[in-house]
């Protein structure tokens, strides 16, 4: 039962901890369908281009509207990058400002 008064530990899983999936790294030329299946098959979120992220969400849209030769990376969007160790919190007023995803970095390798 609680008590009043008293001080009670606060619980943060931290940026690293909302993570959903990975991201998959793609060559800069790699076409739609190319980057569409990488990430398919390692079950990734999005891929890492030379141009920034792009989200499987995206890739499979593209697809459907025939796009399968268009270069992937034409397709990047800026994300935010966190680091893997900040607060949740930071991971939150990202998507609360409008963010569609918050990539999280650990080190320098991207992890989700």
């Amino acid at each position: 039962m609680a008590r009043r008064a008293h001080a009670y530990p606060q619980v943060d899983p931290g940026a690293a901890g909302l993570v959903e999936g990975g991201v998959a790294a793609v060559g800069g030329r790699a076409s739609v369908r190319e980057a569409l299946a990488l990430a398919r098959r390692r079950d990734a979120l999005g891929v890492q281009t030379a141009a920034g992220l792009v989200l499987r969400d995206d890739l499979a849209r593209a697809s459907r509207l025939g796009l399968d030769d268009l270069r992937a990376a034409d397709l990047a969007r800026p994300i935010p990058i966190t680091e893997a160790r900040a607060s949740e919190v930071v991971v939150r007023r990202h998507l609360a400002a409008g963010a569609v995803a918050v990539a999280v970095r650990e080190r320098r390798r991207l992890v989700g």
